[in-house]
């Protein structure tokens, strides 16, 4: 395999690592309707986006986080699952960017950014690794 390909899936395995453990966290042990109730409808009572759009976002996220994660880990369906977690991290910053503009973004949201266009930039047949690979040799 050429660094292309290691490259690629380092950033892939990584990325998945990230989000798919996180969305493990939030749906196992924290509960997808407690992500809801405290990190959007607690933590955005004071801005204008109203709850029926904040419930739906804030149950919705923890699975989609699970599942995304570990397409991106065994390498299947990355185009799509890199193009989910773009608008999700889009959706991440607006969140924290509402709460404060003065966000730090350096802490979890700048390194799945740069993993993220790693992955969609050296994504391709050089990822040998992936099970999108493994599947298009038989």
């Amino acid at each position: 395999m050429s660094n292309i390909g290691f490259a690629s899936a380092f950033c892939r395995w990584s990325l998945g690592l990230f989000v798919g453990m996180i969305g493990v966290e939030k749906v196992f042990y924290i509960g997808a309707g407690a992500h809801a109730q405290k990190f959007f409808i607690d933590g955005f009572k004071e801005n204008w986006i109203p709850d029926w759009i904040l419930w739906p976002l804030g149950y919705a996220i923890p699975f989609v986080e699970l599942v995304i994660g570990l397409l991106l880990f065994v390498g299947f369906w990355v185009r799509y699952s890199s193009i989910a977690i773009g608008f999700l991290l889009v959706v991440v910053a607006y969140g924290h960017l509402l709460q404060s503009a003065f966000y730090d973004p350096t802490s979890h949201w700048l390194p799945r950014f740069a993993l993220l266009m790693g992955v969609l930039v050296l994504y391709s047949e050089e990822d040998k690794w992936s099970l999108e690979n493994f599947l298009g040799r038989r």
